[in-house]
């Protein structure tokens, strides 16, 4: 982890606000008075929210400073640690995820890494279909996919994606959300990988559906302009290959 990082999570209160006044998020008194109302130490305030800070009394404009100081140092930690993961071999990797008792795993779970020959590279880029494909069952596979996106400073709430590029279209159907958050993590260029990480389609399935959720993304609304933006519009032969085909392929 970064030393700036580690060096937080030792600070007691004063400590923090020490640190706090150093930064250029523009505090005063009554926010630090407020972190010492609440006795928070530097551990505590790595894991706080944008509402928790809410909480604590404090306006909008430094909530959102302090949440970003907050994202950052979590991100500068994941991404040295990241690093270490990656040049584990498969019992380094096993002794890593032995450290993590929130896992909760065993040696059952261990013996498949060992038996998967699975190292650190390639362990952050697993998915929970493909570490239930191991034999994990479904609450260890989605605890290990969580770390893994948490090192991979990813996060897959496919609803944030969905807003952040504009699906709205696609809200309620958990198939075409899976299918826009494997692809905001793969790309869409290798249709044969993203479909053997969706499982249960194929390539031509998977593409044809892209386009369409694009297409509904990119279409005009009534008054004529359109009503949601993307920057991978679908081209008028994506629309017409997909329009006649996709509702008996993909419904």
């Amino acid at each position: 982890m970064s030393s700036s990082t580690e060096q937080v999570k030792g600070f007691d209160t004063e400590e923090l606000i020490n640190f706090l006044k150093g930064r250029n998020l523009h505090l005063n008194e009554t926010h630090y008075n407020s972190l010492r109302h609440k006795e928070i130490a530097g551990s505590d305030f790595l894991n706080y929210t944008r509402e928790e800070l809410k909480g604590l009394g404090l306006a909008i404009g430094p909530t959102k400073r302090i949440e970003q100081l907050i994202n950052e140092l979590n991100t500068q930690s994941n991404d040295v640690l990241k690093k270490e993961v990656e040049g584990l071999d498969t019992e380094g990797l096993i002794n890593f995820l032995k450290e993590r008792q929130n896992l909760h795993l065993n040696e059952t779970h261990y013996n498949i890494f060992r038996h998967k020959e699975i190292t650190g590279s390639d362990f952050l880029n697993y998915t929970k279909e493909e570490f239930e494909g191991f034999g994990l069952a479904s609450g260890p596979a989605k605890r290990i996919e969580q770390l893994v996106n948490e090192l991979n400073n990813q996060s897959y709430d496919n609803e944030k994606i969905m807003l952040k590029h504009g699906y709205g279209c696609v809200r309620g159907n958990k198939e075409d959300n899976r299918l826009v958050a494997v692809i905001n993590r793969f790309g869409s260029r290798n249709w044969n990988r993203i479909a053997r990480k969706m499982g249960n389609r194929n390539p031509i399935e998977c593409q044809r559906r892209w386009n369409l959720i694009n297409f509904n993304a990119n279409r005009p609304s009534r008054n004529g302009t359109r009503s949601l933006h993307h920057r991978n519009t679908s081209s008028t032969r994506d629309v017409r290959m997909t329009l006649g085909y996709v509702l008996n392929t993909y419904s």
